[in-house]
């Protein structure tokens, strides 16, 4: 083929090739569009569920010799477009682990260790890979149950060191686990009486175990399949900060709006249950502050109308009445004992679709 004039064969598979190669690429962009931010809020489930999705495209891989003139295209074709669609899942959740190991803002330092590392187990798992190779005497068969084992001894791995990661921001699984301890009817008293008084370096309380960093990290499960967001535990809504316009004109009446609108009137949010999902809508001027109290205001009225038809919320207004204020005395006591655990409160507003509520007043005309 290569000394022919015409090269058929060559052109034939340089054009497959290149398919192969345009699969994946053309996968990766669309899996990193819908990936932006659901990677920041849950880090750890898409790490785990890139290397998955890894395993199997290298499977692909390994089998298409087998089928060399028959289905060898479509088995590359699949392996890489697995491949590259894993690598919009764990390139940025891994992104995201090394920004919360520079503590004193050294990004540069642990990235640089964090290669270092990479490459020594890439070199590592070279050595291993030849060794069993030359073991499997090139069998082809005992070569891919040979991956089988290793890749899942490398899932488990990778579990087992995205557990260990104790990330600081509040964002789904882990603010629910703080939002869940703090609406819980056993300890809301204990947090409306709590008094804080500040001094130059410290608080006169101290943070309950159950709002550390270690406990709420140790409550995420990173085999989830529930959306990447706030869950609430008892009734299974989730809490989503904003909505887009398609939600407000689908699920939302004008007098809800209007309802809504002069219960919250005098904060920077406004919150609201509808269409089997709770929403906080954020002002243009809201603070992380604000949306922690519009979060808590939520899983209040949710834990208290355990059942409740989210479609009549209009008749539960003296509920919400009632959660925000609940959040309004609570928020001051809870947000500095947050802080002074470490945790990185701004990170809140950031999951906000940015649907602030002064939109809303179109649907009251």
């Amino acid at each position: 083929g290569v000394g022919s004039k015409k090269g058929g064969p060559v052109l034939a598979a340089t054009w497959n090739w290149v398919l192969k190669d345009l699969v994946g690429n053309v996968a990766k962009i669309s899996v990193s569009k819908s990936m932006a931010t659901r990677v920041d809020r849950d880090p750890k489930r898409w790490r785990l569920f890139g290397d998955i999705v890894m395993t199997m495209g290298t499977s692909f891989e390994i089998v298409a010799p087998l089928f060399p003139s028959t289905y060898f295209l479509l088995f590359a074709s699949l392996g890489n477009l697995f491949k590259k669609g894993s690598n919009a899942a764990y390139g940025p959740a891994y992104r995201v682990f090394l920004n919360s190991f520079a503590v004193k803002n050294n990004i540069g330092d642990v990235s640089a260790k964090a290669e270092s590392q990479v490459v020594a187990g890439k070199l590592v798992g070279l050595g291993i890979g030849i060794s069993i190779s030359y073991a499997a005497n090139s069998s082809v068969q005992e070569l891919f149950l040979a991956y089988l084992a290793l890749a899942a001894l490398h899932i488990f791995c990778t579990y087992k060191s995205v557990s260990a990661v104790q990330l600081r921001t509040l964002r789904g699984q882990r603010l629910a686990h703080i939002l869940d301890f703090i609406c819980n009817h056993e300890n809301k008293e204990m947090f409306e009486e709590l008094k804080i008084e500040t001094s130059s370096n410290a608080f006169s309380a101290s943070c309950p175990f159950a709002m550390s960093i270690r406990a709420a990290n140790a409550s995420e499960n990173v085999f989830s399949l529930a959306p990447s967001t706030i869950i609430h535990r008892r009734t299974g809504v989730p809490i989503v900060l904003g909505a887009d316009g398609a939600f407000v004109d689908e699920a939302m009446a004008p007098n809800e709006v209007a309802h809504m609108r002069e219960v919250f009137a005098e904060c920077r949010f406004m919150a609201t249950a509808a269409g089997g999902r709770a929403h906080v809508f954020l002002r243009a001027d809201a603070t992380p502050d604000d949306a922690l109290v519009g979060c808590l205001a939520v899983y209040h009225f949710l834990e208290g109308e355990v059942g409740v038809d989210l479609e009549a919320q209009g008749d539960g207004v003296g509920t919400w009445q009632s959660s925000r204020d609940f959040a309004a005395r609570v928020e001051p006591r809870v947000t500095p004992l947050l802080r002074s655990e470490g945790w990185d409160v701004r990170s809140i507003i950031a999951d906000s679709l940015g649907f602030v509520y002064e939109t809303l007043h179109e649907k009251e005309e």
